[in-house]
């Protein structure tokens, strides 16, 4: 739709077009914050509106990571990102899915995978919409799941924080 307009009113060339969802689409694939993208976009276009002779290709190879840099830094350094965690472990000692043992519990695994029981290897309680008789469905998953360099997950009977 984004594409759609920019071309029909002109503000764009489809070069330019092609180059801002590459990069998009890769700075997400990349598990970048879409917070920090966003913020790094509009400063990209705001350097493109400021001399519309530039080529939005050219200022993306040039200076994308620069900013997209910048952007982490001020996020890291404002806690906007440390706020959200504070929040997730709050609302997670709400809920009462630790162990007990587990005061501190920091979230290892962010994002699920098939190969593991995405609870289990953060060190929470499986919640009972999990549970068929009082046991996980996902007990033969209960491993590791965390990402490997080689592309895999790791599956061994150990819990995703013994990675961190």
């Amino acid at each position: 739709m984004f594409r759609h307009i920019v071309r029909t009113r002109d503000y764009l060339t489809e070069h330019e077009c092609h180059a801002l969802t590459k990069w998009v689409g890769n700075q997400l694939s990349l598990g970048k914050p879409l917070l920090i993208v966003e913020r790094t976009l509009k400063k990209l276009l705001q350097l493109l509106d400021c001399d519309m002779s530039l080529d939005l290709a050219n200022i993306i190879d040039t200076q994308s990571m620069g900013m997209l840099s910048h952007e982490v830094d001020i996020a890291a350094s404002s806690g906007i990102f440390r706020e959200k965690e504070t929040k997730e472990k709050e609302k997670i000692k709400k809920q009462g899915n630790r162990h007990p043992q587990d005061d501190d519990v920091v979230i290892a695994l962010h994002v699920p995978n098939d190969s593991s029981c995405w609870y289990w290897s953060n060190s929470l309680n499986c919640p009972n919409k999990q549970k068929v008789n009082g046991v996980c469905k996902y007990a033969n998953k209960h491993v590791c799941g965390m990402p490997l360099s080689s592309g895999g997950y790791c599956t061994e009977k150990h819990r995703a924080a013994d990675h961190v």
